[in-house]
């Protein structure tokens, strides 16, 4: 008689998730990194016409920024990209948008995995 499986039901439904991808890893920083940084841009111009247009932009770019920090913290733990090279590139200009230095963060990270 065999052992029933008793490993949760979405371990199954997460698999093809758990490896690194080109085409997700790229797509997340294409729907998190450019939307962010074309907000910035977009609201940069619109302060001399309105304040508060530009604030009321303010809140879907935090929501960017939020996102933005997710891939940097993928990167630092070398699960956005198949590459550790381009993980380290992506993490590092990730960085400076969220103001956090890579290399130091993906330290003190790992070693609060740890």
């Amino acid at each position: 008689m065999s052992q029933p499986d008793r490993r949760p039901y979405w371990t199954d439904c997460l698999a093809p998730y758990a490896h690194p991808s080109w085409g997700a890893g790229l797509a997340d920083v294409a729907t998190s990194v450019v939307p962010y940084l074309a907000f910035c841009v977009l609201m940069y111009l619109l302060l001399p016409v309105s304040p508060l247009l530009t604030l009321a932009l303010a809140i879907p770019a935090c929501g960017f920024l939020v996102r933005t920090f997710c891939v940097f913290h993928d990167c630092s733990h070398g699960s956005l990209l198949p590459s550790r090279r381009a993980n380290a590139y992506v993490g590092a200009l990730a960085g400076l948008l969220v103001l956090a230095p890579f290399r130091r963060w993906r330290h003190d990270h790992a070693v609060h995995h740890a």
